[in-house]
């Protein structure tokens, strides 16, 4: 388990924006590290559970099968859940319609949605307890879009005031 001290402290701010966010990269937002207590990264890389949002065969260019079959293959020890309201099963796994109908809460979310939907999916998560989730999605502000940049400001306001640790978008 990852230990907050003096040694590692930049590593994480690097990583993580919920541990800090460097005021001049994003205007008037500002946070830093003074401004929160350390969010544990254990949900990301050590999840006990795995929700692959948007799961399909053939949805983001393969992505969701791909994770699927690496995790399957892998033998990672992981309780698995698809979410895809299309869907009553796939891959020989039940499909649920989101995160708030899941079993249980999930630590970690791999979301493969479109864009303008990751902010929802992520906001209904976090009231079911997610705790984590990594973005396969683009149009989040980058290139001077300011349609993905409000997106962008959803994502880390929800990192934010709900715990939520986020790799990505992209």
């Amino acid at each position: 388990s990852l230990q907050y001290t003096a040694a590692n402290t930049r590593l994480v701010e690097a990583v993580f924006c919920d541990v800090a966010i460097r005021p001049q990269s994003f205007g008037d937002w500002k946070v830093s590290v003074q401004d929160k207590l350390f969010r544990s990264p254990e949900p990301v890389f050590r999840p006990s559970s795995v929700a692959i949002v948007g799961a399909s065969e053939t949805g983001g260019a393969g992505w969701a099968a791909n994770v699927h079959d690496n995790i399957k293959h892998a033998g990672f020890p992981v309780e698995l859940y698809l979410v895809n309201p299309r869907r009553a099963e796939l891959w020989g796994r039940p499909c649920y319609p989101s995160l708030a109908k899941l079993p249980k809460s999930v630590d970690l979310a791999i979301v493969i949605v479109p864009a303008d939907t990751v902010a929802d999916i992520l906001a209904e998560g976090s009231e079911s307890g997610l705790k984590s989730a990594i973005i396969y999605a683009a149009q989040f502000g980058e290139g001077g879009d300011e349609i993905g940049a409000v997106r962008g400001r959803r994502l880390r306001e929800l990192s934010v005031q709900k715990g939520l640790r986020i790799c990505g978008p992209n």
